[in-house]
């Protein structure tokens, strides 16, 4: 029930989202109070409820065990202990989704042609868009990937591993279960951003679902039971794509 609530809150939100949403080219040069609100409120509408949810629905399981707010961050791995461990693994298994991202940057391209651009960013029109659209889009990743990161690592990983520390195989059932899942995550938004295609559609899905196991390896490899090291690694994979690199 819980997963069914992210899947609909999430279509909701892209079918609204792609309603409203004007091109970069009617953006105005300056930045007005009144847009930056919106763009706040937008960003927060997107992924906060998820977060908020996620949250409520841990601490309501954490009260009734009798443990208090620490415990309740600490559960999704929100914690100080083993943060360096997790940037470690998390840039090691990085590096091996370069190659990963190269690989899929290719076959999207020969499946959608040089338009497709999702995996190597959508902003490399000739269209001039104003710089302080940027740092939005840079807090709009941020609270996505917090966002993603709690929920798909710190809270489904982390519950659907046989034991803690475990091997990569122990786990790997518990992280093909949690990929597919990331991936289904994104199924809505990735049909309105390729227009109903099912080919580029399926494209990033399988990226999407690779990356995942790659940061669910990194994870279980630090035996940290921390989400630093996913934030950096999916913050790296998708600020490269969001700004073309």
């Amino acid at each position: 029930m819980v997963w069914l609530f992210f899947l609909a809150y999430l279509a909701a939100i892209s079918y609204f989202t792609h309603e409203s949403t004007s091109s970069t080219s009617q953006l105005p040069s300056s930045l007005t109070p009144g847009l930056a609100l919106e763009l706040i409120g937008s960003i927060l509408v997107g992924y906060g409820p998820t977060l908020v949810f996620l949250l409520v629905f841990v601490w309501s399981y954490e009260r009734r065990q009798g443990r208090g707010l620490r415990s309740l961050f600490a559960s999704v791995g929100w914690n100080r202990m083993g943060a360096k461990r997790s940037v470690k693994w998390a840039l090691v298994f990085f590096v091996v989704a370069i190659p990963v991202g190269l690989l899929m940057l290719f076959i999207e391209t020969a499946v959608g042609g040089a338009g497709a651009g999702h995996l190597a960013g959508q902003s490399s029109s000739s269209t001039t868009v104003p710089s302080w659209y940027f740092p939005f889009l840079v807090s709009d990743l941020v609270v996505d990937i917090v966002a993603e990161e709690t929920l798909m690592r710190g809270y489904v990983l982390d519950r659907l591993m046989p034991a803690h520390p475990s091997t990569l195989r122990q786990s790997l059932a518990a992280v093909i279960v949690a990929s597919v899942m990331m991936s289904s995550y994104h199924l809505v938004p990735y049909l309105y951003t390729y227009g109903f295609s099912p080919a580029l559609t399926g494209v990033n899905l399988v990226a999407d679902f690779l990356y995942s196991v790659l940061i669910s390896f990194a994870y279980i490899k630090s035996n940290a039971r921390n989400v630093s090291g996913p934030f950096l690694f999916h913050f790296l994979l998708d600020a490269g794509a969001l700004f073309g690199l």
